[in-house]
């Protein structure tokens, strides 16, 4: 499939777009909504191409509540402690810095950014 006109990554971009807030919206449980988040997870931390960049830019509207949120960030907040920290080498690369940054935003918790 060529893709070089960029069609391909402009459909997607629509999609999520459009369907995001459809998403968020709702009326689910949390467990529900937890499945359907490590199913988009997934499928964010395996797009090479990268379609679903911009999915990346919803995760805290995706979570809806500040609880999962913070649950969230807590889950991803071991990979970029170990790529930010101060053993770090500096030339790390965590795919999920701006999922963890929205949870974050979304939770309300910038002061575990402190540590």
């Amino acid at each position: 499939m060529d893709s070089s006109s960029g069609a391909i990554g402009t459909a997607v971009n629509r999609a999520i777009d459009t369907l995001v807030p459809i998403i968020a919206k709702a009326d689910v449980g949390i467990k529900a909504r937890k499945r359907w988040l490590d199913r988009l997870w997934t499928a964010f931390q395996d797009d090479e191409i990268p379609y679903l960049e911009c999915l990346g830019d919803y995760w805290g509207e995706l979570c809806v509540t500040k609880e999962m949120a913070s649950s969230l960030a807590d889950e991803l907040l071991p990979f970029l402690e170990n790529n930010w920290g101060p053993a770090s080498t500096g030339h790390g690369y965590f795919k999920g810095t701006s999922v963890c940054f929205h949870y974050i935003l979304q939770a309300d918790t910038m002061n575990c950014l402190r540590r």
